[in-house]
């Protein structure tokens, strides 16, 4: 058996301003399309500015997921 997989999309979020002192956020969804489930993995290049919630990311089979 031979499995061929493509890259996603990149999905560019709208931009995201927020008063100094405050907290705004963007929510994706992830989809699986598989009946196993996924870890998902990231990386935040700047920590300084940026969080990523929640810390890790389960994606069930054949599901979607908002984060």
């Amino acid at each position: 058996m031979s499995l061929t997989a493509d890259e996603s999309p990149i999905q560019n979020l709208e931009l995201l301003e927020c008063e100094l002192g405050r907290m705004a956020s963007h929510y994706i969804e992830l989809e699986n399309p598989t009946n196993t489930e996924l870890f998902v993995d990231f990386r935040n290049s700047n920590p300084t500015n940026f969080e990523i919630k929640p810390d890790k990311v389960i994606l069930p089979p054949y599901e979607t997921v908002k984060v």
